[in-house]
This record gives structure tokens, sequence and C-alpha cells, in this order.
């Protein structure tokens, strides 16, 4: 059975090194990076519960809810809904991040038929103490000009950070095209294609633009699926020059840069 990942539009970043000036501060573009990647996370794990038709295999070591989500599937209800409850405490998951919490979807067909509508809504959801609060609406628009599935997928909430670290609102819209895999039963071979655009408010009280400027590529084989290989994304803190993330031309590895006025920097994808 297929389970496609839903992607990520922007991963966080650390700068390996960057002189910390107001220009050169990375702080607003580091609260969209953890907005994208919280809001993703949550889509990945509805993608991956709401895929198969055998619970069993949902809590296997390759997908991210591995031993620690219970759920709940109803398929009587229209539309149908799959509850996932990684309970009250924190429980580490396969890809070593701790979760507690709940994830509640509602879907009214089948993730590759057009028209398919999936809601996804969060109760009291913490990725490393980080609560996400918020809604995802996620629409299966059919295939493309080139043939390809694809969704649009619509974002909008707040991010609580641990440790009192602030609170980051969000919204975004994305185009997500099924560009490689669709064919096959198998979700390694799989490659997705993301545009559009995002906006918020930073922990510190700063809007937030954030626009896709070249289409970031995902691809789901276990050695690349961590991070996109390709794509560019424009990041605009309010009040500061833009800031231009570049993942490269398609090597599947953890390095990226970032440009600033001019001056680019190596960083590395955490």
């Amino acid at each position: 059975m297929k389970r496609t990942i839903l992607i990520s539009a922007i991963a966080t970043v650390i700068l390996s090194s960057c002189n910390q000036t107001q220009d050169m501060d990375l702080g607003a573009s580091q609260d969209a990076s953890k907005a994208e990647f919280f809001y993703n996370d949550v889509n990945n794990i509805s993608d991956e519960a709401g895929n198969t038709d055998d619970v069993a295999s949902i809590r296997s070591m390759d997908g991210i809810m591995s031993g620690c989500a219970t759920l709940t599937i109803d398929t009587i209800s229209n539309p149908h809904t799959i509850t996932v409850d990684f309970g009250s405490t924190n429980c580490l998951c396969a890809d070593n991040r701790y979760r507690r919490g709940v994830i509640n979807i509602s879907f009214t067909g089948r993730y590759r038929d057009a028209g398919t509508t999936i809601t996804i809504a969060t109760s009291n959801y913490f990725v490393n103490d980080n609560q996400v609060i918020g809604t995802h609406t996620i629409v299966n628009q059919g295939t493309n000009s080139s043939g390809n599935i694809y969704y649009s997928v619509d974002v909008t909430g707040q991010v609580i950070l641990a440790s009192g670290a602030g609170t980051i609102s969000w919204s975004s819209s994305r185009i997500r095209e099924w560009i490689a895999g669709s064919s096959t039963p198998e979700f390694n071979d799989d490659v997705y294609s993301i545009s559009g655009s995002g906006s918020g408010t930073s922990a510190g009280g700063n809007h937030i633009a954030v626009t896709i400027t070249n289409p970031l590529i995902r691809k789901l084989d276990p050695g690349c699926r961590k991070h996109f290989v390709q794509g560019t994304v424009e990041v605009l803190p309010e009040g500061k020059p833009a800031r231009i993330l570049d993942f490269g031309t398609g090597d599947c590895d953890d390095i990226a840069t970032v440009t600033i006025n001019g001056v680019s920097h190596t960083i590395t994808l955490n």
C-alpha cells in the first residue's frame, strides 16, 4: 500500500558561520522555517495515517508514528475520520522527535481521487514541547497538463515555542505536484514538487513573507527524504533584506546556502 508523505515547503536551518549583524540576523527566517516544519510534520503524519487500509503497518519502524500513536479510524461516518493519539506524555517517535497530543483528520475520499478534501486539526499536540495549533485543508485538484496529480494545501495556525520562546503565527498556500512514483505501490520512489507562498508573525513580533521562487523538490527515497534536494525560497523579514535559501541541484545531502545582500553562507539543514 502506498503511503505518500505530505511534505514541507521549507526546512529548519542552522548557520555554520554568520556575522550576527542586523542584516545577517536569521531569527525571523528561522521562525518561518519552524512554522513550515511543524505544520508539514502534521501533514506527514496525516498522510501516513490515511493512506493505508492496514492500521498495523502504520506502526512500522519506517513510519513517523512507529509505536507511539494509537489510531481510531471511522469509515462509516461521512466524512470519514481518523484520530491519531500520541497520549498525554512525550513519546519518542521513529524520526527521533518527541510527540504528545492528538491529531484529528477528516476525509471525503481516497487520497489519489480528484475532489477529495482532507481537513486536519490538532488538539493539545506538541512536537519536542512546541505546541502546534491550527487547521490544514488539502484538496486533490485532479491532474494537471503534465498528467500529474496535484493538491492545494492551505494552513492557518500558531506555534507556541518551547521554553517560553514566544509564539509564531502562520498561514500558507501551497500547490504540491506528485511528479514521480504515483503509478507504483511503493512510496520510496515518490517525488513531489512544491510551489506557493506564506506569511506570518515571528516570535519577535515581526512580519515574515515567504515565496518559493523555484519549485522545491522532495524525494522520498530513504537516503533523500529528510530534506529538499532542489529549489529556492525567498524569506523577507519585516524591515530587513531578503534571504534567498537555495537547496541545491538535486544532491541528497543536508547542505544548502543562504544569500543576504549578495553574500552567501553555507548552512546545515536540521
